[in-house]
């Protein structure tokens, strides 16, 4: 175990035998030395148990923690109480990193002051080759909260939480939703956002997204996906400005509408789902024609759920039976 590591990655683990392995040969073999790898075992029951105690009891840099199923935003709150870093990283654990990642992360953190630094990321499958752009230097930063708040609902600045290095105090008070199973990386980084005041985005492509059509952002909608929604309204209510509130305004329009379509008829949407987005809806209806978020297309759907909600909810259900 080291004993004052500069950089604390956290890596949630539950029944990923397959892809644990080059998950922490890329953090073992990390350039920055001063690091401390903290995983939580969640409950596995495929054997990535034995992997993460084999790995530990060959790298004194990992710590295992384990613990009974909890979910994902559990695991990561055991790991921050645990975590002694300056600075937080979170990697999942059937992804993998560059082997520059977070020196190339703390580097830019210290050099720009940061609150935490962006890098990019690539998707890979099974079949995919990697391309990595570790001669990209070009670093931007943000200093103005107001910058920030918008390129975070523009998307700019990732909902994720794996594709950062956190300065430990901004993640201060901070927690996971542990009643939510999605949407959690964006609970943590609405609230980082509205903290923030300097932040660093790299170019590098230093993250390295797996993506399993069984993982938990494939799976089908349903009621536990739009507790996400109530982090508009959290954002709205810290929020002074009234450009940016606009902004975050605008979003939740869009995505209220996105979402809309997706639960109508589903049988794992419930009405009061159903009503909350449609209500969220028509509350920002004076933002509908000039929404930046929206193409014209839908800014006509969207004035039709406020104008008949009803009308509008019995022809999507009608479009999808007649697919």
């Amino acid at each position: 175990m080291i004993n004052n590591p500069t950089v604390s990655i956290i890596v949630p683990v539950y029944n990923v035998r397959e892809y644990l392995p080059r998950c922490l040969d890329s953090l073992v073999s990390q350039t920055l030395k001063s690091i401390e790898i903290i995983t939580i075992d969640d409950g596995s029951t495929d054997g990535s148990s034995s992997i993460l105690d084999s790995y530990a009891s060959k790298d004194e840099r990992i710590r295992v923690i384990h613990v009974n199923n909890g979910g994902v935003s559990k695991a990561r709150n055991i790991g921050l109480d645990a975590s002694k870093g300056e600075y937080i990283g979170f990697v999942d654990s059937d992804d993998y990193v560059e082997s520059q990642m977070f020196e190339i992360l703390l580097n830019a953190a210290l050099e720009t002051e940061s609150d935490f630094v962006q890098c990019k990321f690539d998707i890979v499958g099974d079949n995919s080759t990697v391309h990595s752009s570790l001669n990209n230097k070009e670093t931007t930063v943000i200093d103005n909260q107001k910058k920030i708040v918008e390129l975070f609902f523009d998307g700019v600045i990732e909902a994720s939480v794996w594709n950062k290095l956190y300065n430990r105090s901004i993640l201060s008070q901070m927690r996971f939703p542990i009643d939510w199973t999605f949407a959690e990386d964006f609970s943590l980084n609405v609230q980082v956002a509205l903290k923030c005041r300097r932040i660093a985005l790299i170019n590098d492509v230093l993250y390295h997204y797996y993506s399993r059509g069984n993982s938990v952002s494939h799976e089908e909608i349903s009621d536990r996906h739009l507790k996400g929604f109530s982090m508009y309204d959290f954002a709205k209510k810290q929020l002074k400005d009234e450009d940016v509130i606009r902004i975050v305004s605008e979003k939740e329009i869009s995505e209220s509408l996105r979402f809309l379509d997706s639960s109508i008829g589903h049988k794992d949407v419930s009405e009061t789902s159903i009503d909350n987005l449609v209500r969220r809806i028509r509350a920002g209806r004076r933002l509908i024609k000039s929404n930046r978020y929206m193409t014209r297309g839908r800014r006509f759907r969207a004035r039709i759920v406020c104008l008949s909600p009803t009308l509008y909810i019995f022809v999507v259900k009608m479009a999808k039976k007649l697919r």
